[in-house]
This record gives C-alpha cells, structure tokens and sequence, in this order.
C-alpha cells in the first residue's frame, strides 16, 4: 500500500475517534444543564407580562429620590430589573412608565447577582431582555 494512503486511512480513524469521543460526551459542551426548573435557583428563560415601573426601594422608611431604575411589575406583583441592552435605545427611550408589556428574557434571581447595588431595590432578579412587546 502506498505511503499517502496509509496516511489517509490513519486519519479517517483519528478523525472517527475524534467523533466517538465527542458523542459519549467526554467534552465540554454548551447548555448541558437537562432542564431548569423555575423553582431552581439559578439563571432561568421566562416570559413575563405586566408594567413597565420604576423600581420600588426595599427600605421605604429612607426619604424617596428622583432616581428611576427601570423595570417591571409582573401580573402577580413581583418585581423585576430589565437589562434591556439587545433592545434598541430608540424603543426604550420611548417607552412610558405605565405602558403594559410582555418581555421574554433570561432571568438571574436576586440571589445569584454579585453586586449590591440591586440589594436595595424590592426586586425578585434581573431579566437579561431578548424581546420587548408593547400590549
């Protein structure tokens, strides 16, 4: 057998190696969580409905600021931080505090979130936002 050939045939199993060890999962890979629960607490997919608000403070009993962090009031009252930074500024420029919105993202509960600047505001998480809809 010529020279080139073995060559070829060494690669075409190496490369098949390559292929079987990547499928029985040995790897790293990219969303190998199963499933995500709600209820889990960690960074969740969801869709939300309700107001798009200023954020409420945690400490009512500290004089009330200017100061407007936007977020929403979901239908059952929780709120939530919007991280709305894939959707175009010209639309959250004009999005009025008050408008009905549904908003599907990912969530990062309150608990999983490193900074303390969220900490003060009465908020169940940040919701990274993918799409906006005005209702």
């Amino acid at each position: 057998m010529k020279k080139s050939v073995r060559v070829l045939i060494v690669c075409l199993f190496l490369l098949m190696g390559i292929v079987a060890y990547r499928q029985v999962g040995f790897s790293p890979r990219t969303n190998t969580a199963p499933s995500i629960r709600p209820d889990q607490n960690i960074p969740v997919e969801i869709t939300l409905e309700g107001e798009y608000v200023c954020l409420p403070h945690r400490d009512q009993s500290v004089p009330v600021t200017l100061e407007c962090a936007f977020g929403m009031r979901a239908d059952d009252g929780s709120y939530y931080a919007l991280d709305a930074g894939a959707i175009p500024s010209s639309v959250m420029q004009v999005l009025p505090i008050g408008q009905r919105v549904r908003v599907s993202g990912l969530l990062v509960p309150i608990e999983q979130i490193s900074t303390n600047t969220w900490q003060k505001y009465d908020i169940e998480g940040i919701m990274k936002v993918k799409t906006l809809e005005k209702m």
